[in-house]
């Protein structure tokens, strides 16, 4: 018994564990989900040479292999095991990095690395039609990790398969941009030696390889890998976007940091019984794992740590900025804010550390304000997550309602009104494509097309999609709207929890009866038009 107490102690005290666990509350929900999300319905269907062929008009061949490669497996579960451990790679590997910045005590890199992994942005990261984003990330910061670890062991096995990876994250254009933190680093560790430019140059020298990598990545894809017909042009620099991109920086400061932060304590708050519950356990285990092995901190770095958030941050949307686009919580746009949480963690830790610390607050009650923001982002996230794996059951509880419909079996186009948008995930409506594969997934044929009804125009605006297999309309014959389908919920509610963990209970171990509960979850009504 003492054995296995001493066991449980010390994994108590394990940094990886800490990080791994409250990772896991706020995104394990990911595991679970079958789901797909927006663009996943126009790779799920697809034939292996026609998403070759998009991916290849894209520019990015690589992504058409990994897809083909992704949805090879007979369950969805396996692509988003792909997204959850990429994230969590990535907080471990920052984790370690962190450790070699003499400045960041102990306690403040935990807390920084924690207010990483849980920071309560990117919600798109769920579609499997974007994981090839978190695959890159995580591989960018495995390359950093070594690169760190070479910096220390001058290995020059480290240094090139730490260059190899990096060459890689970069199929992920935002990191080209994102790399300058690398740059950053070697300057860092390197700077004793950096007293004049001409020492700044040596130093470029020394690390030319790091440095010419990005210009051979953009000069081989500008080559071979361009954007052709419907994407040309796509993602290219114009210089109405460079000119905007400080307006789109400042709109992304609160979009992508004080809103995130807002709506997150906004919804612990609300739940106010579980948020004293997730902050007391954030404290109990922060305070375990940092209480043996913490340095003191020194404050004079506070104001330049919390100037480096900020660098980095906007490291992290200017590539975004540069192409017109900015991150929000909002639809589809979360994939912009893949690159937020590392300036976002820094500039939240060092600007409330700063505020305290002219309050005079002890260091208990700075642990507690992290750990309230930490237990606060675990929340969002989790519920977040909670709303997908209801998007979920919803996209098979239509396309079982549509099998059963006499009126989508015999005819062809429908407008829809959603009455059960609350269990859209991300707010979002959905869309024609994704009408189209449910009804696929129904019927498999792609005859039919349908359009959320306050969006819809004319069903000529979307005739030349038909050309296109990703849209799920390749035999649909133009008609005018024939019904409006109104959605309602039905019997069963997913927003009951104790029938939501009973209907993923069945879906699992009990699929007769979890057939039959989807036939009850909504109510399809129509009127003929």
């Amino acid at each position: 018994m003492r054995i296995l107490m001493n066991t449980l102690r010390a994994v108590l005290k394990n940094e990886m564990f800490l990080i791994a666990l409250l990772y896991s509350l706020a995104y394990g929900l990911i595991l679970f989900n079958d789901g797909l999300f927006v663009d996943d319905w126009c790779f799920y269907h697809m034939a292996k040479s026609d998403i070759m062929a998009q991916l290849n008009e894209a520019g990015g061949p690589w992504i058409g292999y990994y897809m083909i490669f992704i949805y090879s497996f007979n369950t969805l579960i396996a692509p988003r095991l792909v997204i959850f451990f990429s994230f969590l790679l990535s907080a471990l590997c920052l984790n370690r990095i962190l450790k070699d910045i003499k400045e960041i005590d102990n306690a403040s890199r935990l807390s920084i690395v924690l207010l990483f992994s849980v920071f309560p942005v990117n919600f798109t990261r769920i579609a499997i039609s974007t994981s090839h984003y978190s695959l890159s990330l995580a591989i960018f910061f495995l390359a950093f990790l070594l690169l760190a670890l070479y910096m220390k062991k001058r290995s020059l096995l480290l240094r090139i398969i730490a260059l190899l990876l990096f060459y890689h994250s970069f199929l992920t254009g935002s990191l080209l941009v994102f790399y300058a933190i690398v740059m950053m680093y070697i300057f860092y560790i390197e700077r004793r030696c950096v007293k004049t430019i001409k020492d700044a140059l040596g130093v470029l020298s020394r690390y030319a390889d790091f440095v010419i990598l990005p210009l051979l990545f953009c000069i081989i894809k500008n080559l071979y890998f361009r954007p052709y017909l419907r994407y040309q042009g796509y993602n290219e620099l114009h210089l109405s976007n460079i000119l905007m991109s400080p307006v789109i920086i400042f709109q992304s400061f609160y979009a992508s940091f004080l809103f995130p932060i807002d709506c997150a304590v906004r919804y612990a708050m609300n739940n106010f019984t579980y948020l004293i519950c997730m902050v007391l356990l954030v404290f109990i285990l922060l305070d375990r794992a940092v209480a043996s092995n913490n340095r003191a901190p020194d404050k004079k770095y506070d104001l330049r740590l919390l100037g480096l958030g900020f660098v980095i941050f906007v490291s992290g949307v200017l590539p975004y900025a540069l192409t017109g686009n900015y991150g929000c919580l909002a639809d589809y746009q979360g994939r912009h804010q893949m690159l937020v949480p590392l300036g976002a963690s820094l500039g939240l830790y060092y600007g409330l550390k700063i505020c305290l610390r002219r309050l005079r607050a002890s260091p208990a009650v700075e642990k507690l304000f992290y750990s309230f923001l930490i237990g606060a982002f675990i929340m969002a996230n989790a519920e977040g997550y909670l709303v997908c794996l209801k998007d979920s059951f919803k996209q098979q509880a239509l396309a079982e309602a549509f099998k059963s419909s006499d009126i989508i079996k015999n005819n062809t186009t429908f407008l829809f009104v959603d009455n059960t948008q609350e269990l859209n995930s991300q707010g979002r409506i959905y869309r024609y494509f994704e009408y189209n594969s449910l009804f696929r997934a129904a019927f498999d044929d792609t005859r039919r097309f349908g359009s959320y009804a306050a969006v819809f125009t004319n069903t000529g605006d979307y005739i030349d999609q038909r050309d296109y297999p990703l849209y799920n309309m390749g035999q649909y014959v133009k008609a005018d709207p024939q019904y409006t389908v109104i959605i309602d919920h039905g019997k069963y509610s997913l927003s009951n929890m104790r029938f939501l963990i009973g209907l993923f209970y069945d879906r699992i171990f009990k699929p007769q009866e979890y057939e039959e509960k989807l036939k009850d979850i909504l109510v399809l009504k129509y009127v003929k038009l």
